[in-house]
């Protein structure tokens, strides 16, 4: 499957890229049946560096199949913990 990857407030360390890629690459067998029509967009943010209980990491997907589009917004403390809530 392949996806694209758009940040905000963070810098997609090689650390975090291959995270990622791993992440997504478990999404494969779920969607392979839908063919090589399937793209994602992964949107990952650093919320606010104002919030009183620390910063707050945003992980978002939208997985874009033949006739639907299906969308996951995760919140964490960290980067790697939203990307995990993701794929819950």
């Amino acid at each position: 499957m392949k996806f694209t990857t758009k940040l905000k407030e963070i810098e997609l360390t090689t650390k975090l890229s291959q995270y990622l890629e791993e992440k997504m690459s478990s999404l494969d067998n779920v969607v392979k049946s839908f063919g090589s029509s399937v793209h994602a967009q992964v949107s990952l943010i650093l919320e606010t560096r104002h919030h009183q209980k620390g910063e707050i990491y945003l992980a978002e997907i939208l997985l874009y199949l033949p006739g639907k589009e299906i969308v996951v917004k995760t919140e964490a403390d960290t980067i790697y913990n939203a990307i995990d809530a993701m794929k819950h």
